[in-house]
């Protein structure tokens, strides 16, 4: 008898604590703001067509709320923008709730991919990566500073963010997502949940899943590309 109590105790906690790919409870659509550009720069790239509205329907491999250890990535085109210098991300974002003190934390990446690669095959370089803070918010924007140099000429880029597990800190992040257009999938990776490597989120069940992710910048848009009118 006691035995099988310790085995039921431990079935019932395995149950309790499963990680799994799931909604955030606190989720609602919202407008939102992003842009977050100083001394000139604009926007290089962003997905999905419309970067403005959160919905309902972001997921992360988590348990009761709390995330674990989470990648979100995407690819982007860099055709015709020359030279960039990425000087910020603007990340949308459905929930960011800290255990402890208001903010938990973020990583954020830059990886170079060649021209016309794409994930999840393609041999990703790290370029660079910004170790930081994700500030509590429920339905907004998060902007990131980082600095960043590729070249559309050989380069196409992914941008990942990665959530380390708050478990045990009382962490929950679920980016911001709405199904509009994108033009390249939104990829998730988190070993907890048998996920080792990016994998698109709609091969998982979550087709309506399109991450917001903006990226920011200076772009040396090349010559034989430029228009031209003579009066």
């Amino acid at each position: 008898m006691k035995k099988t109590t310790i085995i039921s105790g431990l079935l019932l906690s395995t149950l309790l604590n499963a990680q799994s790919f799931s909604p955030d409870p606190n989720a609602g659509t919202v407008d939102i703001d992003t842009g977050f550009i100083f001394g000139g720069e604009t926007v290089l790239v962003s997905d999905p067509s419309d970067v403005a509205t959160v919905s309902p329907g972001s997921v992360a491999c988590s348990a009761d709320g709390l995330h674990a250890d989470n990648s979100y990535w995407r690819s982007f085109d860099l055709v015709g923008l020359g030279e960039i210098n990425i000087t910020s991300i603007d990340i949308g974002v459905e929930n960011a709730t800290s255990g402890t003190g208001g903010t938990q934390p973020i990583i954020i990446r830059v990886h170079r991919i060649a021209n016309g690669d794409d994930l999840p095959g393609a041999a990703l370089t790290l370029v660079t990566e910004s170790v930081t803070t994700v500030a509590d918010l429920l339905g907004g924007v998060a902007n990131f500073p980082i600095s960043a140099n590729l070249d559309a000429a050989t380069d196409d880029l992914v941008i990942e963010i990665n959530t380390p597990d708050g478990q045990d800190a009382g962490h929950a992040f679920f980016i911001g997502s709405n199904d509009s257009v994108q033009n390249r999938d939104l990829y998730l990776s988190a070993a907890d949940c048998g996920i080792d490597s990016p994998t698109s989120v709609a091969d998982i069940g979550f087709p309506d899943m399109h991450g917001i992710i903006v990226v920011n910048g200076f772009g040396n848009v090349p010559v034989e590309l430029m228009n031209f009118s003579i009066d």
